[in-house]
């Protein structure tokens, strides 16, 4: 019976393997408060649930200007490390700041976020300008 136990658990792993996505048991929460970078003023909030292989996240910006739209994406590894996106760039819909310099965001990226491993949000200037961060936290 134990023999069948462990081969089950083996077999399940080994079916696992290669699928690109993080298989985990348990939730994982993790937040964090940005501030901008380079002179940008802004402020943004943001929170992270990850349950199976399934990650949510939900993002506030304030103090931006009106009627810009920043695109944003949670990556792997620490700020600055040039991590990759995690899941597809697509399902971040982009902030679009109102008259009042706020914006809301919801993702739903179908990857759970692995426990150990370390993943930040960056804020991106402007869709024609991903490659200048505006702002960036590390989650914990």
């Amino acid at each position: 019976m134990r023999m069948a136990i462990i081969a089950g658990v083996a077999l399940v792993a080994a079916g696992c393997a290669g699928t690109g996505q993080v298989i985990e048991t348990t939730g994982r929460s993790m937040s964090a408060t940005m501030t901008g970078t380079g002179g940008y003023d802004g402020r943004a909030a943001v929170a992270v649930n990850t349950t199976g292989n399934s990650t949510a996240a939900t993002i506030s910006l304030a103090g931006d200007q009106s009627g810009v739209t920043r695109p944003w994406h949670i990556h792997t590894g620490a700020c600055g490390s040039g991590g990759g996106v995690v899941g597809a760039a697509a399902a971040y819909p982009p902030l679009s700041v109102g008259s009042n310099g706020r914006a809301n965001a919801e993702a739903r990226v179908n990857v759970g976020l692995q426990a150990g491993q370390s993943y930040h949000v960056n804020i991106h200037e402007s869709a024609s300008n991903l490659g200048n961060v505006i702002a960036c936290a590390n989650l914990r």
